[in-house]
């Protein structure tokens, strides 16, 4: 990731994209960069939860459901221990109601090295007009994304979706099928699909496609994706 990057992840509906993002996120800050995670569809709660669940390799299921073992129970404590005196992860909860200028606000207050948001396409802009159709909403709102990361000169991570067209598992992912506004492709120097893994592990892998390279990068890798101990 670059200074003025905005990278846009792109998958359909349940494909992991959160919490991919987080654990991007998760690998920036214990590398000692600070981070700024919002997101747009879940609480700090929610977002804290996965997070540390990613953090100390817990079953982010077990944690939700408070159904860990002791040994896991000690780690998670010996990790809000820690998380309670760094500095460098904030968390931002969009509540459906955030703009590109709210999340700027608080670049310039944390200084953050990068920033991830999920689901910018449920972003507002900063000038609401009554009569803007969602696909004029959405090309604002990367036009001040983009801005935001050329001014100042952070690399932005955001989620976003794909369309119907491009098959309920994604498959056929493509610029072409970007949900909501050409905008988000022509102003991302990234693009990554998000797929099922390869049988037979389409639910414990994911398949990471570049769509848009800043230099031309194409191809694609596989991720785990398991959960029953985090991988």
């Amino acid at each position: 990731l670059m200074s003025g990057d905005l990278v846009s992840i792109v998958a359909r509906p349940g494909m992991g994209k959160t919490y991919l993002l987080l654990k991007m996120a998760e690998a920036a800050a214990s590398l000692g960069f600070s981070v700024l995670v919002v997101s747009m569809e879940l609480t700090i709660e929610q977002m804290v939860r996965r997070y540390s669940a990613l953090s100390c390799g817990i079953n982010p299921e077990y944690l939700r459901r408070g159904t860990l073992s002791v040994y896991a129970e000690r780690r998670l404590r010996d990790h809000m221990d820690q998380l309670a005196y760094i500095d460098n992860v904030h968390f931002l909860s969009g509540g459906f109601n955030k703009t590109p200028d709210d999340v700027d606000l608080l670049v310039q207050e944390y200084n953050p090295d990068i920033v991830y948001i999920d689901g910018a396409y449920l972003m507002k802009p900063a000038q609401r007009r009554p009569n803007a159709s969602r696909i004029e909403v959405v090309a604002e709102v990367f036009d001040s994304l983009k801005q935001m990361t050329l001014t100042r000169r952070i690399p932005v991570v955001v989620t976003t979706q794909l369309n119907r067209m491009a098959g309920k598992k994604g498959k056929d992912s493509s610029l072409e099928t970007i949900a909501y506004s050409d905008t988000i492709a022509t102003h991302s120097s990234l693009v990554i699909s998000l797929q099922e893994g390869e049988a037979p592990y389409q639910k414990t892998r994911r398949t990471l496609s570049f769509l848009k390279g800043r230099e031309g990068e194409s191809g694609d890798y596989a991720i785990h994706y398991e959960f029953t101990p985090i991988n």
